[in-house]
């Protein structure tokens, strides 16, 4: 289970070049590094136990760039557009990230929420 597992036990869970469980990862990462900063426990956890032979080479990169404090230019817009107050920014942000590969956006999302609580 997540709870006794952790964040880590979704690695490569689910097909394609980035699996949805890395997506829901980085999303979440970025909602823990935008929340709490650099010296989130749970982030330090994950980071100690990851690998980057854990994933596909996609999806090693783009957590890699979650832990650096990188977004990539769809989640940044979602970011932006919650830091605003204009409805119509953030749901354009949200649509171009739901359409962001299969299940790609619908994850990274789902991580970012997870991530805020």
């Amino acid at each position: 289970s997540l709870e006794k597992e952790g964040i880590f036990s979704l690695c490569w869970l689910g097909p394609g070049a980035t699996p949805a469980g890395d997506d829901y990862i980085s999303g979440w990462i970025t909602a823990h590094k935008r929340i709490f900063g650099i010296k989130s426990p749970e982030i330090s956890a994950f980071y100690l136990k990851w690998k980057p032979a854990s994933t596909t080479w996609l999806s090693g990169w783009i957590i890699r760039d979650a832990l650096d404090g990188k977004i990539w230019s769809r989640g940044k817009k979602i970011l932006e557009a919650l830091d605003g107050d204009s409805s119509s920014q953030l749901q354009e942000a949200l649509s171009a990230v739901l359409s962001w590969g299969h299940t790609s956006g619908l994850a990274w999302l789902a991580g970012l929420r997870d991530g805020i609580k």
